[in-house]
C-alpha cells in the first residue's frame, strides 16, 4: 500500500522531534542508521517507498522499537526504547544508542571550542565542569577514551536529573 502524504509528513515530524529530543544532527542519525543523508531526506519528503532495512535503521538511530516506523505510517505512535541498544562504534569505545547522543554532544563541544579558540585550542577549553576538565587532562587515556568517559558522565548525570524531574545542563542540551 502506498504511503499517503499525511503519513509521510507525520513520520517526518516525529523523526524531527525525536532527533531533537536526543540531541542528534541528521548526520548523526545517518551514521547510526547506516543510511545516507539523501535516503533520510527522501524518507521525510516523499521519495519512493521505505524499505524494511531503512525502517529498521531509522528506528535504531532514533531509539524506537523496530516496528515504530510502520506504526507511525499506520497512524499509531512510535515506541521509544529506554535501555541501551548496541550499535557498532569505534573499537574500545562503548557506543550504544543511549550513549550516542552524549558522545555527539561532547564531540560538538570540542568542535565549537576548536572553532572559538583557533590555533591556541586546548581540548579542555571545551569543558566547564571541573570533573570533565580533570578527565580531559588525564593524558594516560586516548582522546576517544576521554570522550567516552565524559559522555558516560553526562549520561549518568542526565539520568539522575531526569529521575529528579530536572532537564537542562545535567541532561542533553536543549535544542
Amino acid at each position: 500500500m502506498p504511503i499517503t502524504p499525511e503519513a509521510r509528513r507525520r513520520l517526518a515530524d516525529l523523526m524531527e522531534s525525536r532527533r531533537l529530543e536526543l540531541g542528534l544532527r541528521w548526520q548523526d542519525v545517518a551514521e547510526v542508521s547506516s543510511l545516507s543523508l539523501k535516503t533520510l531526506h527522501s524518507v521525510r519528503t516523499g521519495g519512493a517507498g521505505i524499505s524494511p532495512l531503512t525502517r529498521s535503521g531509522i528506528a535504531t538511530a532514533l531509539r524506537w522499537s523496530p516496528d515504530s516506523v510502520q506504526k507511525i505510517l499506520d497512524g499509531g505512535d512510535p515506541e521509544p526504547l529506554t535501555g541501551p541498544v548496541a550499535v557498532s562504534g569505534p573499537p574500545g569505545v562503548r557506543e550504544d544508542n543511549l550513549l550516542h547522543p552524549y558522545l555527539m554532544w561532547v564531540r560538538r563541544d570540542l568542535d565549537l571550542a576548536k572553532a572559538r579558540h583557533g590555533p591556541g585550542f586546548a581540548g579542555k577549553d571545551a569543558f566547564t565542569e571541573p570533573h570533565e576538565i580533570a578527565v580531559w587532562d588525564a593524558h594516560v587515556f586516548t582522546v576517544e577514551q576521554r570522550i567516552d568517559t565524559i559522555a558516560k558522565m553526562r549520561l549518568d548525570a542526565g539520568e539522575a536529573a531526569r529521575s529528579d524531574g530536572v532537564r537542562g545542563s545535567a541532561g542533553l542540551p536543549d535544542a
